[in-house]
């Protein structure tokens, strides 16, 4: 006798049928923006906000649909390209490989939620921000930040990033979690202020967890380690003011978290 489908199930598999459909449409939109480029054809309106709203979904998607790599995949790329106002040939060659590698899973070349995460995403291009990465060393360290975007954020980015690491952003304090689960970054500096959960509870999340325990955590802040709103902060957990004493605490942030 045939065993009874369960339709919970049934309906999943088919979401994530649809899924691997859309998401290969997607990416070869994406693919066709990118050869835009490459063979020198007139700029399309619009072509750089479609990029990025197409980006945009399949981040979304890959984590509903169980295809958590795609996410993280395409949040890099989204943080690769956020400062480019568009596409243009000093950056096509990295931004296929961003789409190489989502394709690399849709097609099951890579596992859906592949152990090695952490390796394949630091094969991933840095971000450019600016600096010529020919003339930088640009070091296999991971540093996340958690912060909303804004002038603070390009600071301490652009700061990290003149010391050779690789720097991601995450605005969301639940995803980032999500995403230091899969990318194991070599710290995480998270802003005191942000939606949902504070600096000090996910500094704390992070030391409670057994997976997350040995990443250290710096706190980006403007109040005194003494200040009532951080009585509960880790000892162990650095404390980076803004202001005048900004590099000096960042600079102890990095040796107190063995980076340096």
């Amino acid at each position: 006798m045939a065993e009874a489908v369960n339709p919970m199930e049934e309906m999943m598999a088919r979401m994530r049928r649809e899924f691997l459909d859309t998401a290969d449409d997607r990416l070869g939109t994406l693919d066709e923006l990118v050869s835009e480029v490459r063979e020198n054809r007139p700029e399309s309106p619009g072509r750089m906000s479609e990029f990025r709203r197409i980006a945009h979904s399949l981040k979304g998607m890959g984590g509903t649909f169980g295809y958590p790599l795609v996410s993280v995949i395409a949040h890099r790329l989204e943080d690769y390209i956020e400062t480019e106002k568009d596409l243009h040939q000093a950056i096509i060659v990295d931004v296929q490989k961003f789409l190489d590698r989502m394709r690399d899973v849709i097609e099951g070349q890579l596992g859906a939620d592949d152990p090695k995460t952490a390796e394949i995403v630091r094969a991933l291009p840095v971000k450019r921000a600016g600096f010529d990465i020919d003339d930088m060393q640009v070091l296999d360290v991971e540093v996340m930040t958690v912060m909303p975007k804004g002038t603070a954020t390009t600071i301490v980015e652009k700061e990290l990033r003149a010391c050779g690491y690789r720097v991601s952003n995450v605005e969301d304090p639940i995803q980032a979690l999500v995403y230091a689960v899969r990318t194991k970054p070599d710290m995480v500096m998270a802003s005191g202020v942000l939606p949902g959960l504070s600096g000090v509870d996910l500094a704390c999340a992070f030391n409670a967890m057994p997976v997350t325990k040995d990443i250290p955590v710096v706190l980006f802040t403007s109040f005194d380690r003494g200040h009532k709103s951080l009585v509960a902060l880790p000892e162990a957990v650095p404390i980076v003011k803004k202001g005048g004493t900004f590099s000096e605490d960042l600079a102890n942030a990095l040796f107190d978290s063995g980076l340096t």
